[in-house]
């Protein structure tokens, strides 16, 4: 149970960084980035799109609908010609902030530099945080293990009431091992579940982690960047050949 509730745990601060990271760089990029609309509208859509493919790729899915509002029909076909997909998008992020390199010769080229520092160390600890999670979800708890500690489990429950009956009377004996099995054989049940934050393959496909929820999370804060610094949603945000062309611009309250 312990080592299931570190996984848990180490997952959901591994996606809290994700958040801190996504949002610092949106931040950034929509602040500091002046002259580039391209470069800024570029990146604000691939961090828009990069949550839900690190959830696909947590979860060995491929949904093109999630992500066909931020991404190109081109960019989309690209993802799934590749094996790491999160890799992917951070190299594409990372091409898209090149320009920001290429000029010194303008203050406006040298704060630019200064800004693309700063977003390549986030660049980096937002795939340190990929790396975690990868390593969770393709290390899983070993079956050898998990089984020794159910067997000892049973069999100390099993034998637990001989030792009771010596010490209180039979009634109060078979209460005191109804609780105690319901504690142990609960914890160890919670222990298995969350060993897996993520969901697994196949038909277990639980997962005790609300990526989901997280993704919208964090697609509401970009969208807050996005009005302040544009006053709304922009419409090349939807980019040229995606399924989410057609939407008109909208208000972001």
């Amino acid at each position: 149970a312990q080592t299931g509730y570190q996984r848990f745990w180490e997952a959901r601060q591994a996606w809290g960084e994700v958040q801190k990271r996504v949002r610092s760089l949106a931040r950034l990029v929509a602040a500091y980035v002046q002259g580039k609309e391209e470069v800024v509208v570029h990146v604000i859509r691939l961090l828009s799109a990069y949550p839900y493919v690190l959830k696909q790729h947590l979860r060995g899915e491929s949904n093109a609908a999630e992500i066909a509002t931020f991404l190109t029909e081109d960019e989309i076909a690209q993802l799934d010609n590749v094996d790491n997909r999160p890799l992917s998008i951070m190299t594409s992020l990372s091409i898209a902030l090149a320009p920001l390199i290429n000029d010194n010769s303008t203050e406006t080229g040298a704060r630019h530099n200064l800004v693309w520092q700063q977003m390549d160390g986030h660049i980096q600890m937002l795939m340190n945080a990929a790396g975690i999670t990868e390593r969770l979800a393709t290390t899983p708890i070993p079956l050898s293990y998990s089984r020794h500690t159910s067997r000892f489990l049973s069999i100390w429950t099993f034998t637990l009431p001989f030792v009771l009956v010596h010490i209180m009377d039979p009634i109060a004996a078979m209460v005191g091992q109804f609780f105690i099995c319901w504690a142990l054989l609960g914890t160890e049940m919670v222990g298995h579940m969350i060993e897996e934050p993520f969901g697994g393959d196949g038909q277990n496909q639980t997962e005790y982690l609300p990526l989901l929820r997280y993704c919208k999370s964090i697609e509401r804060d970009i969208a807050e960047v996005q009005r302040v610094r544009w006053g709304y949603k922009p419409k090349a945000l939807t980019p040229e050949g995606s399924a989410g062309e057609e939407l008109e611009e909208q208000q972001v309250f």
